[in-house]
């Protein structure tokens, strides 16, 4: 093993048989960007690459993707994901629905959304199953057992609202707190703001 130091801005961590455990090179001199690649010829079958301080292991790259802390190795528990966006809820042949700052975040397989939601003029007395929701949900989990709340909306001492999702069916739907599904007639020329949290498959 030994260190060896290439003319491409590059130092070469080798082992006992002359593969490359690591390198660590100046990937673009033009934005001063530092990379480290972990078994870059692809020598280990499943090489990680392992933080640690003061001799004790604090993060863990794992070798099929995502993170694991503080001396955890198992895959199931590594973060493996993050994301922030936009979203649209809408519900096609039902009535119009205007979004107002729709955000979510994405950590692992928990999804964090909330937004605004006005609804256009209606009698009809159908249902309210909204589609668009950025991922779809864990279909383990049953219809209802995720969702969120609505802490202001414009239908005054109407009692309580609720976002509730339709795992199965990947909708969303609107309760009030006898858990009764509302209509469109219910949410006719209503605005609400909604926050809601719910779990994907993957």
């Amino acid at each position: 093993g030994g260190i060896v130091v290439g003319n491409n801005k590059s130092v070469e961590i080798k082992d006992f048989y002359g593969d490359v455990s690591a390198r660590l090179e100046n990937s673009d001199s033009t934005n001063n960007s530092f990379r480290i690649d972990v078994d870059p010829d692809a020598s280990g079958a499943s090489s990680v690459f392992i933080v640690r301080i003061d001799g004790n292991e604090r993060i863990r790259v794992l070798h099929g993707g995502g993170m694991t802390f503080n001396g955890d190795t198992a895959a199931a528990n590594a973060l493996d994901d993050y994301e922030e966006g936009t979203f649209t809820l809408s519900f096609p042949g039902g009535i119009s629905i205007t979004n107002n700052e729709m955000q979510y975040t994405k950590i692992g397989r928990t999804v964090f959304c909330s937004g605004r939601i006005s609804f256009a003029t209606s009698g009809s007395n159908t249902i309210i199953n909204m589609s668009g929701l950025p991922f779809a949900p864990d279909t383990n989990h049953g219809n209802s057992c995720q969702g969120g709340v609505v802490p202001e909306h414009t239908r005054g001492s109407d009692g309580p609202l609720f976002m509730a999702v339709e795992c199965t069916s990947n909708k969303v739907r609107i309760r009030n707190g006898a858990s009764q599904n509302q209509s469109i007639a219910n949410m006719s020329g209503e605005t609400i703001r909604f926050c809601l949290t719910y779990t994907t498959a993957s």
